[in-house]
């Protein structure tokens, strides 16, 4: 496995901002106009018989003892591939490479603290991130305890955060519908946020706004108690832009996100086969 590089040039808000934004656009065209998206046609047969046009990809072969939940998938790598990790390139261009058996401590740290506050498997936990690293280690701390992490995308992909807390505006209002949807989960954050995040409060008229940070959570001693997680558990909750009033939640499971990797990883390597070989490149 080779080193992975994450660059602040574009956020993983960013990315995820745009991903919820299109799924947002292609569910208000679906309910203003279903009959413009193509239905399942029925082709007739050799035989005079009818039969649905189905396309079939190519057959996802996993390895036997392939990891089932993503805890799994972290803790091998970290074993396997103790000498590869994650590049993270900081705006200015610096780089830095976290070892996957050090970002597997830094998430069993964030994990000792979100137990620590009362999380039990499955309680959501609402991203307000700007770094990085930040946001890795922390999906990874949900992910060992069997919480789902909720990342927010924000107003300004540049800086990937509100332009302002302190006032009524697209983005607070998508943190707030969010925040009522999932019935008032904690929000993570970092220190350099959180006094902005907890003057919602007063905008919001509550009282109970849970906030963490990153830096309290990394504080705590590591937690190695995982929590065992089934294959069909929720993993992650990505929100669309809910530019239409309220957000909506796609929920993928643990099998979902290892399906996507496997499947990507095995294409990959498919193509670097077919185009990468001396015999085919013509180098060698």
């Amino acid at each position: 496995m080779s080193n992975t590089s994450l660059s602040s040039k574009q956020s993983l808000a960013e990315k995820l901002r745009e991903l919820y934004e299109e799924i947002d656009r292609l569910v208000v065209k679906i309910q203003s106009s279903p009959f413009d998206f193509p239905q399942v046609s029925m082709l007739e047969s050799n035989s005079g018989a009818n039969s649905l046009a189905i396309s079939h990809g190519e057959l996802l072969r996993l390895k036997p003892g392939s990891p089932t939940i993503l805890s799994q998938a972290l803790e091998r790598t970290a074993i396997h591939s103790s000498n590869k990790g994650i590049v993270y390139i900081e705006s200015n261009g610096k780089e830095s490479l976290q070892l996957y058996p050090a970002l597997l401590e830094e998430a069993q740290r964030i994990l000792g603290g979100l137990r620590r506050i009362g999380l039990k498997p499955q309680d959501k936990v609402i991203f307000q991130l700007t770094n990085n690293q930040d946001f890795i280690a922390a999906f990874w701390g949900c992910m060992l305890g069997g919480f789902v992490p909720v990342p927010i995308a924000l107003a300004q992909p540049a800086a990937g955060i509100a332009p302002t807390y302190s006032e009524s505006n697209g983005a607070v209002s998508k943190l707030h519908r969010a925040w009522q949807m999932l019935e008032h989960p904690i929000i993570l954050t970092s220190q350099k946020l959180t006094a902005s995040i907890l003057s919602l409060s007063a905008l919001w008229a509550i009282e109970d706004l849970g906030v963490a940070t990153i830096e309290e959570l990394r504080a705590n001693a590591p937690d190695k108690n995982l929590h065992h997680s089934h294959p069909e558990d929720l993993a992650l909750l990505m929100l669309t832009s809910g530019s239409t009033g309220m957000p909506k939640g796609v929920m993928l499971s643990h099998r979902n996100l290892l399906s996507v990797s496997a499947s990507t990883a095995q294409m990959n390597n498919r193509l670097v086969r077919k185009f990468a070989t001396p015999s085919e490149s013509g180098f060698g």
